[in-house]
C-alpha cells in the first residue's frame, strides 16, 4: 500500500461495484465490475474525484479508445504522448483542471 494513496469505493445492492485508487491528484485507475458498467457508475466515481480535487491526472493508452472518450467527454485533455518501455506502448498523459 501506498501511504499517500485513497481509494474511493462504490457500493450498490449491498456490495462493492466500483472504485477508484489515487496517487495525491493522479488517477491510478478507476474500475467498475462488468454488471454496472455503462450505467453511469464511472462517472459519479469521477464527478466525486472532481469535488475533491482541483487537478486530476492520469495515463491512458492510446489504443484504449472507450477510456479516452470517457475521460475526454468528462474535459479532460491530452497533455502529451509518451511511450512505455515496460508495455511497448503508447499512452496519453490526459489532465483535468477545474480552472
Amino acid at each position: 500500500m501506498l501511504p499517500d494513496s485513497t481509494i474511493y469505493v462504490y457500493y450498490a445492492d449491498n456490495q462493492i461495484i466500483g472504485f477508484a485508487g489515487l496517487y495525491e491528484q493522479y488517477i491510478a485507475g478507476i474500475f467498475i465490475t462488468d454488471n454496472y458498467r455503462n450505467k453511469g457508475r464511472g462517472r459519479l466515481i469521477l464527478e466525486r474525484l472532481k469535488t475533491d480535487y482541483s487537478v486530476l491526472n492520469l495515463h491512458v493508452y492510446e489504443k484504449n479508445e472507450g477510456a479516452t472518450r470517457f475521460y475526454t467527454k468528462h474535459h479532460f485533455e491530452i497533455r502529451s504522448k509518451e511511450f512505455e518501455e515496460a508495455t511497448q506502448e503508447y499512452e496519453y498523459l490526459m489532465e483535468w483542471s477545474s480552472n
